[in-house]
This record gives C-alpha cells, sequence and structure tokens, in this order.
C-alpha cells in the first residue's frame, strides 16, 4: 500500500484532493479482492488434488481389499470365527467347500456337530483351552462329512482380542497323511530289500557249506574221519539255518515267550560278564532300589540283554565305561509299573538317521562278519521286548555315546508248569502213524522214529491218514500216537484230520508237526485236542521228547 499522502491543511485542499483518494481506495480494494480470488482459487485447486489423491486411495483400498477378501475367501486352508460356544462366526469358502456345504448354512451354526463322535471330547477340550487361556492351541481330529469317510484336518487357534470369538485355521490332512503313508511304505521297501539281500547272504554261505559236504561225503573219496567233520559241519549249518530262521520268525510274526519268575540283576552280570571277557570296556551296574518282580523268559531276554551290550563295546574300539542302571518306572504308554534298564556307553555315537534305523532288519553300520544274521540283531531285541508286553528305544549323539533304554512290565501271571517225571512206558515201541505231504520229510522223520525203535506208518495227507487209522482200529492194531502236518498242499491238513478222527475216538494222541511257527494251532495246540507240538526244523532228541510226553498223557 502506498503511503498516504500529507492531510491537506484546509478544506479547500480536501476537496482538490478527495477524487484522487477515491480512486486509489478503489484500486486497493480491487487489488485485495483479486488477492483474495487468488488464494481462494489456489485452495479450490488443493482441494480438487486432495479430492483426487483420496478417490484414488479408496480405489487402491478396494483393490487391495479384494485381493484379501480373495486369499481369504479362496486360500489353500480354511479360516474360520468361532464363539465360546463353538457356533460359527465367520467362514471361508475353502472351510465350507471341505465341509461339503453351503456358506450360508454354516453361519451360526456349531461347528462341533462337525466334529465325530470319538473325537469330540479332544476338541471341546482343545476349544476351551482357547478361550481359559488365550493362548494359540493346535489339535488333530476328524470332521464327518455325509456320504463321506471322515476327514482328518488339523486345527490352530489364533487368539483375538475380543475374549468371546476366536480365530482357526484349519488344514486339510489328507494329502499329508497319504505322503506320510507313502513315505513308510517307501521305507519299508527298502528295508525289506535290505532284508532280503541279508538273508539271502547268510542262507547261500549256508548252503554252499551243506552242498559242498554232502558232495564230498558222497565222493568215497573221504577217510571215515573226513566224513564224520563232513557231516558235522553240515549239522552246524542246518543249525545255524534253523536260529537265523527262528529269529526272522520272531522278527516279523513274533514267538509267545515261555514266562517265568525270573532274576533280571543276575541275568544281566552274567550275560554282561560273558559279552565283554577279556575286553578293556569297564563296567557299572546300579540298581536304585528293589526292582519289581517281573517274569520274561529268561534265554530270550539274555539274548537281548548279550546283544545291547556287544553292541557297547563294538562301539568303544579304545575301550571306556558302560553303565547299566536299573530302576523301577512306570511307562507311560503302558500304564503299568515295570523295570527299566538303561544301557549307556561312551562310545562314538551315532547320527540321528541312523538311530532312526537301528532297529530295522539288516541295518547295520558295522561290516558284516561270519556271525550269521548278525543284521537282525536289534531287530530281533525290539521284537522279543515287544512280545514280552514292553519297549526298547535309543538315543545317541555323536561323540559322545548311546543310550538304550528297555523296559519290561512286572507282575505277570506265572505261565511256566514244573516238567513231569518220565515213565518207563514212555520209551517202550510205540505204533505210529506219520502224516506230511513233503516226501523228504517223510523218509526223514520215518528213519529217526525207526532208528528210536518205534513202528511207522506213512501217509501223505489227511484223508489217507483217516482211512489208515480207521483201517488198523478195525484189524485190532490200533496207533499209540499220530504225528500229523499241519499243512498239507491241496489236500485236508493235520488239524481238519484230528478233528475228524476225535469224532470217532475222543482218547486218539496226537502230535503236530509245522514250519509256520505263528499258526494259532501250533500254539495253543492242546485247544485243538493235540498232546504235542514239534516246530519244524527239529532233531531226534526233540522227537522222542515229544513221543514220551504224549504217551504220560
Amino acid at each position: 500500500m502506498k503511503p498516504r499522502p500529507p492531510i491537506p491543511s484546509s478544506s479547500t485542499d480536501l476537496r482538490q484532493q478527495a477524487p484522487a483518494l477515491a480512486l486509489e481506495q478503489v484500486i486497493e480494494g480491487e487489488a485485495a479482492a483479486q488477492r483474495l480470488m487468488n488464494e481462494l482459487q489456489v485452495h479450490k485447486i488443493e482441494l480438487e488434488l486432495q479430492n483426487i489423491e483420496l478417490i484414488q486411495a479408496a480405489e487402491r483400498a478396494e483393490i487391495e481389499r479384494k485381493k484379501y477378501c480373495d486369499l481369504y475367501e479362496f486360500a489353500p486352508v480354511g479360516y474360520l470365527t468361532l464363539n465360546e460356544s463353538s457356533n460359527i462366526c465367520e467362514i471361508n469358502l475353502t472351510c465350507a467347500k471341505l465341509l461339503r456345504k453351503q456358506r450360508a448354512d454354516l453361519l451360526q451354526q456349531r461347528f462341533s456337530l462337525h466334529v465325530t463322535a470319538s473325537d469330540l471330547p479332544v476338541f471341546n477340550q482343545f476349544l476351551h483351552r482357547t478361550f481359559e487361556q488365550q493362548t494359540s492351541e493346535i489339535c488333530e481330529i476328524h470332521l464327518r462329512r455325509e456320504g463321506e469317510i471322515s476327514l482328518p484336518v488339523r486345527l490352530e487357534t489364533i487368539t483375538s482380542h475380543e475374549r468371546n470369538e476366536c480365530r482357526m485355521v484349519l488344514t486339510d490332512m489328507t494329502e499329508m497323511r497319504q505322503a506320510e503313508a507313502d513315505r513308510s511304505a517307501l521305507s519299508k521297501i527298502e528295508s525289506n530289500n535290505t532284508l532280503a539281500a541279508g538273508i539271502a547272504h547268510d542262507f547261500n554261505n549256508l548252503l554252499t557249506t551243506i552242498l559242498l559236504n554232502l558232495e564230498l561225503a558222497m565222493s568215497h573219496l573221504v577217510s571215515s574221519v573226513e566224513l564224520d567233520s563232513c557231516l558235522n559241519e553240515e549239522k552246524l549249518s542246518a543249525l545255524v539255518a534253523a536260529d537265523l530262521t527262528q529269529q526272522l520268525i520272531i522278527c516279523a510274526t513274533g514267538t509267545t515267550p515261555t514266562r517265568k519268575l525270573s532274576d533280571l540283576t543276575t541275568i544281566i552280570r552274567q550275560e554282561v560278564n560273558l559279552a565283554l571277557r577279556d575286553s578293556n570296556v569297564f563296567v557299572r551296574i546300579h540298581q536304585s532300589e528293589e526292582l519289581l518282580d517281573i517274569e520274561v523268559d529268561p534265554t530270550q531276554i539274555a539274548q537281548v540283554i548279550r546283544q545291547l551290550t556287544v553292541n557297547a563295546h563294538e562301539s568303544m574300539a579304545e575301550g571306556g565305561s558302560l553303565t547299566i542302571h536299573l530302576e523301577n518306572k512306570k511307562e507311560t504308554p503302558h500304564s503299568q509299573e515295570g523295570v527299566q534298564v538303561t544301557f549307556t556307553d561312551q562310545g562314538c555315537g551315532m547320527t540321528p538317521a541312523t538311530v532312526s534305523r537301528i532297529f530295522d532288519p539288516y541295518f547295520s553300520t558295522k561290516t558284516r562278519g561270519t556271525q550269521k544274521g548278525m543284521g537282525l540283531s536289534l531287530a530281533l531285541c525290539q521284537a522279543i521286548i515287544q512280545n514280552h508286553g514292553g519297549s526298547l528305544r535309543a538315543e545317541s549323539e555323536c561323540g559322545v555315546g548311546s543310550s538304550f533304554y528297555l523296559y519290561l512290565p512286572a507282575k505277570r501271571t506265572r505261565l511256566e508248569s514244573e516238567a513231569k517225571e518220565s515213565s518207563p512206558e514212555a520209551h517202550l515201541q510205540r505204533k505210529v502213524l506219520l502224516m506230511d505231504d513233503e516226501e523228504g520229510v517223510r523218509k526223514s522223520v520215518h528213519a529217526a522214529l525207526q532208528w528210536l525203535g518205534h513202528e511207522v506208518t506213512l501217509t501223505d495227507n489227511g484223508q489217507s491218514a483217516v482211512e489208515t487209522y480207521l483201517s488198523a482200529k478195525e484189524q485190532g492194531q490200533p496207533f499209540d500216537v499220530l504225528i500229523l502236518d499241519l499243512t498239507v498242499s491241496g489236500g485236508i491238513g493235520g488239524h481238519a484230520t484230528l478233528q475228524t478222527l476225535l469224532k470217532i475216538d475222543p482218547f486218539i494222541k496226537a502230535i503236530v508237526m509245522s514250519g509256520y511257527t505263528h499258526d494259532p494251532v501250533l500254539k495253543e495246540h492242546t485247544l485243538h485236542g493235540f498232546q504235542e507240538a514239534l516246530t519244524k526244523p527239529f532233531n531226534i532228541p526233540q522227537l522222542q521228547a515229544a513221543l514220551t510226553r504224549v504217551m504220560q498223557g
């Protein structure tokens, strides 16, 4: 604004300057108005720009909202919100599809209605913990779906600030379970391949020994001393083959242990001292308290103790300390008190991958030697302990050592009965009917029975055995005892044969024999009418002992 001119001293001067002053005021007003208009225009432009930015931000927010809405609705897992009564407050399309329902039908419906009856208690506890503790919880259950098998799912809660609601992630576990099953099947295939290769290795060695010694014995080019040596080698090889077969049977199907009240500490001391004789391993055996009574098969348990001791010794090639601790313990999975034996060595240890496979048949980190079936050792130990109702597990750390935890339940019912004394009549000559479909077995058992002084009649099937038995009975020359093979290819086996004969003669005496050691008839032969059972292969003393026990009644 321009400086005002000096105020005139007279009215005449005022009148002369008035127009100029008025004009000046008009000009100043117009300038002020223009400036105001300019300022308003600027504010208008700024507001328009802000409005454009807000519109663009709203558009971007809507795009993001739609994107996250799509991610929520079509996520690979189910999302839902539940209240404390398990009512569904929100649910995405993925979860609705998993339940095979329309979303509108699921809203406000109780989620627990879709849980299988067996898993409902687990789910209720899971939901209660979520609301009670306001923490993230995880559980796995099965959901019911009409007309389909139940769906395995994993539930994970996400805590919210509102105590009356929880957000939940639902994952379909079907593919994961299938993948686990596939991995397990693949692992079993690999284990079976290893097992088959190990069996082939051991049996090929045994058969080589038997075949070569048989050829030497049949060549007539060896002396009597050499002939005896050849035959003895064949016998030893056959015994080793029988032992290896028995190990395979225990690993595959298990075998019923002959339990009796046993002093576990004494068994451990005997086997450990025997296995570590002349070794550079120092042993410490601790017994924390008076141990509970256990009933076990002492021979089988001794085999387990011996093998665990040998393993510890081999892991400490340069020497070391083996600590064995015995204590009473309540094993959680078994919910039964028992005795736990812990073997802890100072050996080289094992990797987690090795620990996960040490109980696989024929899996071994050692170079295979002359001991047949060495690859079955830990698998056999585990099978024996499981047959006793116990457990065997391992922990290890490379460079530190390994620990094996053996658990055996206590307070078993005694199963072993006292042996009866042999009576003179048991060793008299008997008339025996032998039935087996394998010609080689018939000839061998026939020769053994004749060598023992018994009169033998042979048949190769059940029908022939029945006819032969009835014919002899009608002629007044009945058989004293029958030896029947359990399984006959294409014919009537020993069980059906005996059942037919028992209807005619309920006082018949019979022995069942079979190579299928897991067959229930062989295991519980007395329940099926047999007085004794012979497991193939058997030797002459075992055959004679079975006949003796049968004739004693």
